[in-house]
């Protein structure tokens, strides 16, 4: 019995052991998941988290002054962890400049975030980006590489009668692009 005793107040002292420090892992350049020409995407809308698996079908692009004169853009055409397809085009005037910009449709007079996830299709109204590491190559127009977090409103599409959908979601996620993947 007092073995069993032992046992139970080992067990009970294990479990209710907590560490005094919590480490969170950041997003950096350093992990595997942002090496040159490659890198990571995930984003939740409404109760659904996407994150971008990386493989043989996978294209991004993270360039300035391609899309349009001083303007920076990406697109991801991927698959998520529940293989859906994950596809998402952002083109936004200026660079990606460290700490925060927010973006919106009042500001600019266009799509400037295409948000397609599996069959559903949605355009933000509004994103706020906190960019931690922005390298961007002048020379070939190339992010080596962009992380950041991003929050922002979206809207499903289409729009009927020039009236703007009703829906309102809200979206956040982080990613680091690295270069260009293209097959």
């Amino acid at each position: 019995m007092k073995k069993i005793t032992i046992f139970f107040l080992i067990t009970l002292l294990w479990a209710c052991h907590k560490d005094e420090e919590t480490t969170v892992t950041p997003l950096t350049t350093n992990g595997p998941s942002c090496n040159t020409n490659s890198g990571s995407f995930n984003i939740s809308i409404g109760d659904t988290n996407h994150i971008m698996v990386l493989n043989n079908q996978s294209q991004f692009t993270i360039l300035y002054n391609w899309y349009g004169e001083e303007s920076s853009a990406f697109v991801i055409n991927s698959i998520d962890q529940n293989n859906e397809q994950i596809y998402i085009e952002l083109r936004l005037p200026g660079t990606f400049n460290l700490g925060t910009t927010t973006y919106s449709h009042t500001d600019l007079d266009f799509d400037f975030f295409d948000i397609d996830l599996d069959t559903l299709s949605y355009y933000a109204s509004e994103v706020t980006f906190n960019v931690t590491e922005s390298d961007l190559d002048v020379q070939d127009g190339i992010y080596k590489p962009v992380v950041a977090t991003f929050t922002g409103t979206a809207h499903s599409y289409p729009w009927i009668n020039g009236q703007p959908p009703i829906d309102t979601l809200s979206f956040s996620g982080t990613f680091c692009l690295n270069g260009v993947i293209l097959q």
